[in-house]
């Protein structure tokens, strides 16, 4: 290991000047390091940085911990090949949180670095974040995550645009919200999904434990409270929304890599395929009324397919990712 090259980038990464390709290098380095040489190597570094002080290290443990924070991208499914997940995950890695923390005479506490980041998902892909607070989110495909590097001791905000599943650090004095383009989701510690693509005329929040409050932005002063295993569905065109009791493995099931359909029409079982699969569907004919339900696992999607001509009259030829469908 190159202490001298590790010395400098953390440094440069002490003076907010690392680049993209720096951040991923100084990375790669502390992944190599046990905690003592970590420590050993870099602390005096943040010693002649920060003047001597009650918190100080304390405040390099914060550095250490945002350092080793990594964003895992999820397993992606088949038709997306190696090269390409590759690609996405190190894309993913270069948008990780570099945020550090140092106290000044007063002893509050600072951020050097509080820029926006922003994390997203192709379709086909799934993936998974960590964000400064602790909290977990899991993102599913078509989706994109915007947040703070150090959330304020007011609120703990994200912005939203897709689908993803939070499992949300408590925190009494500080709510966090998810701001999407129809409505935002208030909790102060819990579990959700939250269901926003902006192409789409529903919104969806599943509670799975907690509470959580929902604010229609058409309607502010309405709010709605959920309780465990309940869902509201909300028409971003009419207005209109309802809430009911639902089953929440469907409603999470893209988690696991599970496509489910119940009673669905064959138009949003193919949107929710090409979604998963990063696909592009391409549709000659009417599309037949009948209702299908249905469980697959990371099945290939041409067993998918051919399990659907089973139950509906079409034919179909894949080109690449493009599928060319004729009903009969």
């Amino acid at each position: 290991m190159d202490q001298k090259e590790i010395k400098q980038l953390f440094r440069k990464y002490l003076d907010d000047q690392l680049s993209s390709e720096e951040i991923i290098r100084l990375k790669i380095l502390i992944g190599e390091m046990d905690e003592s040489t970590f420590t050993n190597n870099l602390y005096p570094l943040w010693e002649s940085f920060q003047p001597s002080g009650h918190h100080n290290r304390e405040a390099f443990d914060e550095i250490s911990k945002n350092l080793k924070t990594t964003i895992n991208p999820v397993k992606k499914i088949s038709l997306i090949n190696y090269i390409q997940r590759s690609a996405v995950a190190a894309c993913l890695l270069i948008l990780i949180v570099s945020t550090y923390y140092f106290y000044n005479e007063n002893n509050s506490i600072l951020t050097l670095n509080s820029q926006e980041h922003k994390i997203s998902t192709e379709n086909g892909e799934r993936a998974s974040v960590i964000l400064p607070d602790g909290t977990k989110v899991f993102l599913n495909a078509g989706t994109i995550l915007s947040y703070p590097a150090l959330f304020d001791n007011k609120q703990r905000a994200v912005y939203l645009e897709g689908e993803a599943y939070f499992e949300v650090k408590h925190n009494e004095s500080v709510p966090f919200i998810v701001q999407t383009s129809t409505a935002s989701v208030k909790v102060l510690g819990t579990t959700f999904n939250v269901y926003a693509y902006s192409n789409k005329r529903w919104f969806e929040t599943t509670l799975i434990s907690g509470q959580v409050q929902v604010t229609m932005h058409k309607s502010p002063d309405k709010p709605v409270i959920l309780s465990p295993n309940q869902k509201l569905r909300y028409n971003s065109q009419t207005g209109n929304f309802n809430t009911s009791n639902t089953d929440l493995r469907l409603e999470t099931a893209w988690r696991k890599g599970d496509l489910i359909f119940r009673s669905g029409h064959i138009k949003e079982i193919f949107e929710q395929i090409a979604t998963f699969y990063g696909i592009h569907f391409h549709i000659e004919g009417n599309y037949p009324e009948k209702l299908f339900t249905g469980n697959y696992h990371e099945e290939d999607v041409n067993l998918v397919l051919r399990n659907l001509q089973q139950h509906y009259a079409f034919t179909y030829q894949k080109k690449g990712d493009d599928i060319y469908i004729k009903f009969k």
